[in-house]
């Protein structure tokens, strides 16, 4: 049976700083919209106090629901916001709004409207604004060159926000194992595969980080093994 509607899924991991402020403006731009809604809060093992803040936030709004990891990971946030979510609808964003809050309505429209089961908002689609730094940039084009090689894809850009049809994933999300960032990798390179309709779409990127949470030395090392281990993986189930 269809549930139609948006379920927002927001990994909190040491977000003190910015969780109350992001989560009421976030409520505030939802209220306005002509589609039901809920947000999940995962927060992801915090060492701040993220979980106090937590604790006391589902009174800003009902359709706000709160889950506590005791482990770091934002795979295991977003599968933890998969399980409990409500609607067919799912997308996960970050609770810094790196593209603003009009990409929520965007995603969503694009993915009622177009029969698409993943939509990324990508940064390297050609009508993007991307103010990241040129660091950032080269390690984030480079790192989806070799995905695009090895997995024979066109798909620019797998490291932003994704909303998805979570029946369309149902056959998917069986292949996605990994618990860190690169299970957002995993949902694009078997819905592909699988032969299920993904889009990019563009976005402004702000960048709003002053200290970014990435140490690009050791997150590219990680990855670069994770794309590894993924093509050998994905050659031995083509066998």
């Amino acid at each position: 049976m269809s549930n139609t509607g948006l379920s927002l899924i927001y990994p909190v991991y040491n977000e003190a700083d910015i969780l109350l402020g992001n989560l009421r403006t976030t409520v505030a731009y939802l209220d306005e919209q002509d589609f039901k809604w809920e947000i999940i809060l995962v927060n992801n093992g915090s060492t701040d106090s993220s979980k106090e803040i937590l604790d006391d936030i589902t009174r800003l709004s009902p359709h706000i629901k709160v889950i506590n990891l005791d482990r770091k990971g934002l795979g295991l946030a977003i599968k933890a916001g998969i399980q409990n979510s409500s609607f067919d609808i799912a997308m996960f964003y970050a609770i810094d709004l790196p593209f603003g809050l009009k990409i929520i309505e965007e995603s969503y429209r694009a993915i009622q409207d177009n029969d698409i089961a993943i939509a990324i908002g990508s940064k390297s689609h050609p009508d993007s604004i991307n103010k990241a730094p040129l660091k950032r940039k080269f390690v984030s084009r480079i790192y989806n060159l070799l995905l695009r090689t090895l997995f024979k894809l066109k798909i620019k850009d797998t490291q932003g926000s994704l909303i998805f049809d979570k029946r369309s994933l149902a056959s998917v999300l069986p292949y996605c194992e990994a618990n860190d960032p690169f299970y957002c990798t995993q949902m694009v390179i078997y819905s592909v595969k699988l032969g299920l309709k993904v889009a990019e779409i563009p976005v402004i990127y702000n960048s709003p980080r002053q200290n970014s949470k990435i140490n690009m030395i050791k997150d590219s090392s990680v990855m670069l093994n994770q794309l590894i281990n993924e093509y050998l993986k994905f050659k031995r189930l083509q066998a």
